[in-house]
């Protein structure tokens, strides 16, 4: 892969907003490194594997984003999505354990 010099996205989550957010956030990203991805040239064995682990990334920083905002089940989906993708990533399974563990009470 190489460098990417565009910003991908800014944004602002409001407690009203935060799911809608997250997801656009998400999206873009997403279509940033799939576009980057086809575009290029020279493939060689590994970039495959390096994609698959950078867009399993991408849903796993949504999932934290999620489960921050306290949406638990676009959590555990962006925490299935990451792990289906790549499941060599032990945070994402710490992730997951966090969204299925029941709600602390005061």
């Amino acid at each position: 892969f190489a460098f990417i010099p565009d910003l991908l996205t800014d944004y602002r989550i409001h407690e009203s907003s935060a799911s809608n957010s997250i997801q656009l956030h998400r999206d873009s990203s997403l279509r940033v490194v799939e576009d980057h991805y086809r575009a290029m040239a020279g493939k060689r064995w590994a970039d495959p594997i390096r994609w698959r682990r950078r867009i399993a990334l991408i849903h796993y920083g949504a999932a934290r984003k999620f489960l921050a905002a306290g949406d638990r089940r676009a959590s555990r989906a962006s925490t299935f999505k990451s792990l289906s993708l790549f499941p060599f990533t032990a945070r994402a399974y710490a992730n997951l354990l966090l969204c299925l563990l029941p709600l602390a009470r005061s």
